[in-house]
Order: structure tokens, then C-alpha cells, then sequence
């Protein structure tokens, strides 16, 4: 358990995980902070015993005993979960995102890309902003993230085909 906790803190941490964290944040201009990857807070769970630190039924042990009192009990909890972006809170009303996918989802972009269904589209856009619902905002979504994928990635080939 020992080597498998050092090849982890060695190799994986710094040549995997902190440095996606680093590129990801900076593309986009976010500020991120490690604070479990400070040296002090590092060298204090180094110097725990492996028998506080992980065990086979629940890890972070101490973790979340020093978090005890400090969160609520539904947060230290609750089953693990991943992070989800709120794509049906984003996609109602005036949202701007609900605004970017009917500017994505045209009729006359989708004749374009040849694979969707415009009235269909049409159709769901209509819903979507009279009857706000989850699986409507998801498949949205979807054929907007389809849609800019298409242009991205494929719209030149076309171009580049008929030239030669």
C-alpha cells in the first residue's frame, strides 16, 4: 500500500493530475488552488500511519474527521458524485446558452451539415421555450455540442473535396 501511495504522490500527481489541473486552468483563464497539495498539508499526511489514512470501506479518513462539525453531515455523507453542468438551468428562458444553440441549430446551418432534421430541431427549439424540460435542454445540448463538432471538424473537408 505504501509504494503504491509513493508512485502515486511521485509520478502520477505531478506528471498526470497537477498538471492537467494547470493546463485546463490556464486555457481558460481560471485561477486554481490545490490546497491539499501544499507542502505543509502534505507532509502531515505522510507522517499518518496507512491505517488512518485509507481503509478498504472508506478512504480520506482523517479527512473527513476534520471535516466533521465543519460541513453537514449530508455532505460528508453523501455517495460520490461527478461534477454535472446545470445544461437544463442553463437552457430556459432568456438563458444566452439557450439563445447559442438556436444560433447553432439553424435551418440553414443544418442543411449544411446534412445529418439533421431541421424541422425536428425547429420543433424542439419551439418546446424548449414554450416547455421548459430537462430531456428537451440534454438533447439540445447534444445536437448543438454535434452541430459545432461538424463545423469544427468536417466543414473544410467538404470544401477541400470539391476543389480537387
Amino acid at each position: 500500500m505504501r509504494a503504491i501511495g509513493e508512485m502515486e504522490l511521485r509520478h502520477r500527481l505531478p506528471a498526470y493530475h497537477l498538471r492537467r489541473v494547470d493546463h485546463l486552468s490556464m486555457a481558460h483563464g481560471v485561477e486554481a488552488r490545490l490546497p491539499f497539495c501544499q507542502p505543509a498539508v502534505m507532509a502531515a499526511g505522510r507522517s499518518l500511519p496507512l491505517t488512518y489514512r485509507i481503509t478498504r470501506r472508506r478512504g480520506k479518513r482523517v479527512l473527513y474527521a476534520a471535516a466533521r462539525g465543519l460541513l453537514p453531515e449530508s455532505v460528508l455523507t453523501r455517495p460520490k458524485q461527478p461534477f454535472t453542468l446545470p445544461i437544463a438551468a442553463m437552457m430556459t428562458g432568456d438563458r444566452p446558452l439557450l439563445s447559442m444553440a438556436a444560433d447553432l441549430l439553424t435551418p440553414a446551418r443544418l442543411r449544411a451539415g446534412g445529418q439533421l432534421d431541421a424541422r425536428a430541431v425547429d420543433r424542439l427549439l419551439r418546446t424548449q421555450r414554450e416547455r421548459p424540460a430537462d430531456d428537451t435542454a440534454l438533447a439540445l445540448w447534444s445536437l448543438a455540442v454535434h452541430q459545432l463538432w461538424l463545423e469544427r471538424f468536417f466543414a473544410g473537408r467538404a470544401a477541400r473535396s470539391e476543389v480537387a
